[in-house]
């Protein structure tokens, strides 16, 4: 195995997955996308979607982050340019994950899956 498959494989096992969450960074970017804490000074993100205001009030559009690079092992991102991350709602989580996760929506606990209508107060746009 060449040296860069080695390193690439170590850098898998040193990753601690957080979950998806909402990341702000310091350059007012605001991401979702899958987190993982690589040490103490770096977070590694992968399946990065941004999040971008439209022109109707209240509604949010998501597009991939860095799309042009190869990203297999995430890109890390120093811990110092994160402003705050954050679990996302439930709505928003079901959309990302519909379109750049697993395709995998949750329903509310206890909730009956036919009932599902969705939160009016958030739309998304893809």
């Amino acid at each position: 195995m060449s040296d860069f498959l080695k390193e690439q494989c170590e850098m898998i096992d040193e990753l601690t997955e957080i979950g998806v969450r909402v990341v702000r960074l310091t350059s007012g970017e605001e991401l979702i996308c899958k987190i993982f804490n690589k040490n103490e000074n770096t977070y590694a993100i992968k399946k990065s979607a941004i999040l971008l205001p439209t022109e109707k009030p209240g509604h949010l559009a998501m597009a991939p982050w860095c799309p042009y690079v190869k990203t297999p092992n995430g890109i890390e991102i120093s811990k110092d340019k994160v402003m705050f991350i954050a679990e996302p709602v439930e709505d928003m989580y079901n959309e990302y994950n519909s379109a750049f996760g697993s395709g995998l929506i949750t329903a509310p606990a206890g909730m009956n899956p036919n009932d599902i209508i969705g939160n009016p107060d958030l739309k998304l746009t893809k």
